[in-house]
């Protein structure tokens, strides 16, 4: 779903497929166009992983010293490793979270179906502006009960 990108006149990029649309270039507007689009929406939805599965945040490992000059981790990389998952808030607020060794992995698939989930939003997002622009009659349809 990656377009080239070209710069405009301020320097930023944008794909070429939203410009050639922006400017009434042909674009294709058939039923079939529609429907492509449609299953690769529901292709792409249906591939996330569990929503209560995930969390937003950084993975870090840790070494630390402990000052004695005669400790081995003087010379060493230090005592550890210690595993964090890092979660930043609004207001520069900083939540980091112990991770025993055994957590490590589940917190790791967390993380990993957080970027999923958002690189996915970001391509469903598309996706529907494409949509939206074709004036698709498949979005003026009510969802079934169940989903939204």
């Amino acid at each position: 779903m990656n377009a080239p990108e070209k710069k405009n006149k301020n320097g930023k990029t944008a794909p070429t497929e939203n410009i050639s649309a922006l400017r009434g270039n042909r674009v294709d507007l058939s039923p079939n166009r529609q429907r492509k689009l449609m299953q690769e929406r529901q292709t792409l939805a249906s591939g996330l992983p569990p929503f209560e599965e995930m969390v937003r945040g950084s993975l870090l490992t840790r070494y630390r010293r402990c000052g004695k000059p005669y400790c081995h981790c003087a010379k060493t990389q230090g005592h550890g490793p210690a595993h964090y998952l890092a979660v930043s808030f609004r207001g520069g607020k900083t939540e980091q979270i112990f991770l025993s060794e055994e957590m490590l992995p589940v917190a790791r698939r967390y993380v990993e179906n957080y970027q999923r989930w958002w690189a996915t939003l970001e391509k469903v997002s598309e996706v529907n502006r494409q949509l939206l622009r074709m004036r698709a009659p498949e979005l003026l349809k009510k969802p079934e009960p169940g989903q939204s």
